[in-house]
């Protein structure tokens, strides 16, 4: 049995839907005010759901009950719902109730080494880093293009328009978030000790190179508009609360740009990663209106 954290955002659906379609026995634990929509499509996957606080010792013993391994993927996404919180006490419960186990392997998703903005998941990504656990595997995963390549976070592509963070030059190593979730499952039945892997997509590209392969790709010519640095700073300095000074945060990082770093090896897990080209090549958008 395998206990998968983070079920209700994207990342953490694909793993365990990927794990269940192997044939492996899932257990996700959802927090109880996850939306019907995402409790019915993890029962749809074949999933075993354990909605619970797991700061409570109780609850951490039950959904630990039988199990081989702990994937978390909440340091490496944002909820998704306005008013959802990130719930670092959770996560660092399970963290040390995992090492008190001894065996239990323990995976965390988390952002890249190389963020430096303050926030949550900066903050959880240090307490991996810095936490003495007998058998874990952290996994620094870069910028998700399904997600930022998205209407959500300013690149309407169906609408031919990108709204670009900074000045767009900056490069990144994008990764699909499905050769996440692969990677992770792959990292499973590794032995003792502390393993870390940079999660990279396979090319550097930046904010303008990916507009560009856009409309290569669309043939359309986009509209494109520029949020400033000054404007980024700004919205983080007024951030009320964590997740929203997070979603800021990595705003400001996207437009800083995360190339691939060269420092952490994912040779060991040989797998073939979706490049951008690919992955738009799978879209599908709408055509304009004097289309014929």
């Amino acid at each position: 049995m395998i206990l998968v954290t983070g079920a209700d955002n994207r990342l953490g659906y694909e793993v365990c839907r990927r794990l269940s379609a192997k044939g492996q026995k899932v257990r996700a634990w959802v927090p109880r005010a996850t939306p019907p929509k995402r409790i019915e499509r993890l029962h749809a996957a074949g999933v075993e759901l354990f909605p619970a606080e797991l700061h409570n010792p109780a609850a951490l013993v039950a959904a630990c009950r039988d199990m081989e391994a702990v994937i978390s993927t909440d340091a490496a996404m944002l909820p998704i719902d306005p008013g959802e919180t990130f719930d670092r006490e959770c996560a660092r419960s399970l963290r040390d109730f995992t090492h008190i186990l001894g065996g239990l392997q323990f995976i965390c998703v988390t952002v890249p080494r190389r963020f430096r903005t303050k926030s949550v998941l900066v903050e959880e990504r240090e307490e991996y880093q810095g936490c003495r656990h007998a058998n874990q595997t952290i996994l620094y995963a870069n910028f998700f293009m399904e997600t930022w390549l998205s209407p959500g976070f300013g690149f309407d592509y169906p609408n031919a328009k990108a709204e670009l963070l900074g000045d767009g030059a900056q490069r990144s190593a994008m990764v699909s978030y499905k050769d996440v979730s692969e990677v992770a499952i792959r990292c499973l039945g590794r032995d003792g000790g502390k393993v870390e892997l940079a999660l990279d997509g396979p090319e550097d590209l930046s904010q303008l190179d990916v507009v560009h392969l856009f409309e290569t790709a669309l043939g359309r010519t986009f509209a494109v508009t520029h949020v400033s640095a000054d404007a980024l700073q700004a919205e983080y300095d007024k951030a009320a609360d964590p997740v929203t000074r997070a979603r800021a945060a990595l705003k400001i990082e996207y437009a800083r740009g995360c190339p691939a770093d060269g420092h952490l090896s994912r040779k060991r897990i040989p797998l073939e990663l979706t490049s951008l080209r690919n992955y738009v090549s799978t879209l599908t958008y709408a055509a304009p209106a004097n289309s014929a």
